[in-house]
């Protein structure tokens, strides 16, 4: 079973949301993966995420974004889980 790391920052400004999610990023593991809600999609992030070897899966809706971020090694296997 699968641990969710719950970072709400809809009601964050900027920087916090992305401070937020690099704080926690260490965290991730073959049994953790970090759930992210925001206002919007956070592009500083995704570049951030590309060059680090992690992945990631975003979901629109009702005015929030949901972004699912795992550890490239781990990503196949949990998106799995995530999906079901």
């Amino acid at each position: 079973m699968l641990k969710e790391i719950l970072l709400d920052c809809t009601m964050l400004e900027s920087p916090e949301p992305l401070n937020l999610v690099i704080q926690n990023l260490g965290n991730i593991s073959k049994t953790t993966y970090i759930k992210m809600i925001h206002r919007m999609q956070p592009m500083m992030l995704f570049n951030i995420l590309d060059q680090n070897g992690f992945k990631y899966i975003t979901m629109e809706e009702n005015n929030q974004v949901e972004i699912y971020i795992f550890k490239e090694e781990f990503y196949e296997e949990q998106k799995r889980c995530i999906q079901d």
